[in-house]
């Protein structure tokens, strides 16, 4: 069976990869994606390429793994399939950046954001957004897209890390000191106000 000779060779070369044999995984991936290709299959071709993209970026070839991103697009551009083509642009984002190309970087998570957000793909939108923030200010995180962001799973990201962020700067205050110290963290939020009501006893409690 030709298909699953395909899904074994794709396996094996997962396997190399996660071992740090970089030359068996590209032996083969390439080997399945010939065998997707003449199968016609361009969703698993995809995949197979964006497997590949990620041995080049392990192996440090950065520059590689680049060329491969963009052929990962070109598929997922033509399928169209919205998951392969933001977790792409995130990871052409995180390229870039790792060679010091700040602006190709944030173009790259900028498409990332239109793909998610119009495909609603919460999951993805929150990874972009975490990583255009921890890339180029981590005291920000991207947290001025919480409020632009429409996806409620993406703002609970956001929110999340926002509070971690104020933990962990706090810990690091506290060190600089070079004593005990105790974090207190507090918030504005209420549930509900008490109000006074003529004729009762005790104050009534008004969820909001």
């Amino acid at each position: 069976n030709v298909k699953l000779r395909g899904n074994v060779l794709a396996i094996l070369g997962r396997a190399d990869r996660a071992l740090g044999k970089y030359d068996e995984a590209l032996k083969a991936l390439g080997q399945a994606r010939t065998i997707a290709q003449n199968a016609q299959d361009h969703a698993w071709e995809g995949q197979l390429v964006a497997d590949t993209a990620k041995v080049y970026r392990d192996a440090g070839q950065l520059d590689k793994a680049l060329a491969v991103y963009d052929e990962t697009l070109t598929l997922a551009n033509t399928l169209p399939d919205h998951v392969l083509q933001g977790q792409t642009l995130i990871d052409q984002g995180k390229a870039y950046h790792a060679l010091g190309r700040n602006e190709q970087a944030m173009q790259s998570f900028d498409k990332a954001l239109v793909v998610t957000r119009q495909a609603t793909l919460s999951d993805l939108e929150g990874k972009t957004l975490i990583e255009m923030g921890a890339g180029f200010n981590p005291e920000l995180s991207g947290f001025d897209n919480i409020l632009v962001t429409p996806n409620p799973k993406a703002h609970a990201i956001m929110t999340r890390l926002a509070f971690l962020n104020l933990v962990k700067n706090a810990a690091e205050a506290v060190a600089d000191m070079g004593g005990e110290g105790e974090i207190h963290l507090t918030t504005a939020f209420r549930p509900g106000v008490r109000l006074s009501v003529p004729g009762q006893k005790s104050r009534v409690s008004l969820p909001l």
